[in-house]
This record gives C-alpha cells, structure tokens and sequence, in this order.
C-alpha cells in the first residue's frame, strides 16, 4: 500500500510533482524500466553506453538560510554542480528544474544556467514537466540534491542519492550526506566510478532502511484526523470547510491528533505516530510474563 500511494503520488512530497499521469510512476520492473529508458535516451540524444546522473533542482529562494548546507545556498550547489558537469563526460548529466519552481523565483536562473552550458551534448536541461516521472525514473542512476525528497525517493528503488546538505531523514543511513564541499565531490566522483564499473554505490540495507522511511513518512507518521485533513482532500476553502466541521462537532477525546500529542508530549516520544508502538510491546510482554508464571 505504501508503495503504491507513493507512485501514484498520493502524498507530498514526492518531489513536489502535480497529479495526473506525469507524475505517477508506472514501472512496475527492470525490465519495463529498459525499455522506456533505451527511448529515454535516444529523445534526449545521450550516450547510451553511459549512466546517467540527475541533478534535481530546488526552488532556490526557498528557505533562505535556514538549513544546514555545504554550499553558500541552494543556487550556488546547482551551478558549482553544472560547472563539475560540463568537465565530466564520463557520464550523461540531466538537470531537473523544480517542480514548484515559478512559485518562488521570477528571475530565469534555470534558463540562465541552461544557457551557460547549452553547448555541452552530454548536458540536458530540462523543465521539470517536460519529462513525466516515469521517463525521469527509468533514466536515473544516481541522483543529486542538497536535501530534497528525492533523496528518500530513489533508495527505495535502489537508486542511489547524495546530499549536498541535511534533511530530517540524513541520519537514517539510506543516502549520501557530504560533509563538506570536498565530501560532495569525493562522493560523487566515486559513485560514478562505481557505477562506470558495473556496481552501484548503495547496498541492499540502505534500500530496506530507505522502504522502511518510505512506509513510516506516508503511513506510521501520517495521523488519520478529522482535524487535520489529508492535503488531496482539497485546499483553500475546501480545506477550511472540512475544518469548520470538524471542530464542531469533534470532541477532544474523540480526536486522533490530539490523543496522538497528548500520547508524544506525555511520553516525550521525537515524533507524532498514527500507531501507538509501545501499546501492542507492553500487552505482549504482559502475555508473555503470564505465560511464564503458569
């Protein structure tokens, strides 16, 4: 069920694409994956006879100076990073703009990046919806960001994901989170020479760490509420109606969020969780001692 509420996008982020069918993921195996990825190619004129790195863009006058990041903003990494590219013709490099990106900038900075490099063939830049997901992820070996989603996203398929910066999910072992500036460029450039040789830089314990995040993002820490509505329920004055409702007729101790706080501020547990995980823990230990004094 996670899996599928992921690929069809039912549940932000999931890189911040918007509904429809350019942005449900539709490739079921390797094999599907192959064929859609040898078309793939051949429309954007690479190499096909070298992996593919994605370098996925942010919305980059978001969140100003309010992260942990190794490069002086979220601007400067993707054009540090275009500049690393352009000498690199080991492997086909595609830069993704973001999805939600004219919301925050009016300036061209993608376009302009675009245009720096636009005589480089191993180099494709491309506007987020010009590409379905489906053409993105059949194309991806190893996939860039300073600490967007994607880098949870893409383990959970076995495609690995470096970090230029900190995320809530950094410390879970699933991704690669450079250090430092040098760090991002070790990493990088020995992901490619793994993936130049045949293998690929993640193990199978970061994709079961990483499926077991992507069960735990949409599903253990997603609290059903009457209050707080799911975001596909609608928005603006549809969310705001729902709303109104519920606080009408809803009861605190009939309310799921608020047992759920009330459950994680009484504990100090670090997180609010739909399920309460050391309920089922205490009435099996309780069993269990039972069934030892008989």
């Amino acid at each position: 069920m996670t899996a599928w509420r992921a690929k069809s996008n039912l549940g932000r982020p999931s890189w911040w694409r918007g509904g429809g069918v350019v942005s449900s993921l539709e490739l079921t195996n390797p094999v599907e994956r192959q064929d859609l990825r040898k078309h793939a190619m051949q429309r954007l004129g690479f190499d096909e006879s070298k992996p593919v790195v994605v370098v996925f863009n942010h919305a980059v006058s978001d969140a100003l100076g309010t992260n942990r990041e190794i490069f002086d903003d979220l601007a400067d990494w993707f054009e540090k990073t275009a500049e690393r590219a352009a000498q690199d013709t080991r492997v086909n490099w595609l830069f993704q703009d973001h999805p939600a990106q004219f919301l925050y900038d009016v300036t061209g900075f993608f376009d302009t990046v675009k245009a720096r490099w636009a005589d480089y063939p191993h180099l494709q830049f491309r506007r987020s919806f010009d590409l379905s997901k489906n053409i993105i992820w059949s194309l991806v070996d190893l996939g860039l960001t300073v600490r967007g989603s994607v880098s949870a996203e893409l383990p959970v398929y076995g495609v690995p994901a470096l970090q230029a910066g900190w995320s809530e999910w950094s410390q879970c072992g699933f991704s690669m989170v450079a250090q430092d500036r040098e760090d991002y460029w070790r990493l990088l450039d020995d992901s490619i020479e793994k993936l130049l040789a045949g293998s690929s830089p993640i193990t199978q314990e970061q994709v079961e760490r990483a499926r077991l995040w992507q069960w735990f993002y949409r599903g253990g820490g997603d609290v059903a509420s009457m209050l707080v509505q799911h975001w596909d329920m609608g928005q603006n004055d549809s969310l705001i109606r729902a709303l109104t409702v519920a606080m009408r007729h809803v009861e605190s101790d009939g309310e799921a969020a608020l047992q759920a706080t009330q459950r994680m501020w009484t504990r100090k547990e670090p997180i609010l969780t739909r399920f309460d995980f050391t309920d089922g823990a205490e009435r099996l230990a309780m069993q269990l001692g039972a069934v030892t004094v008989k």
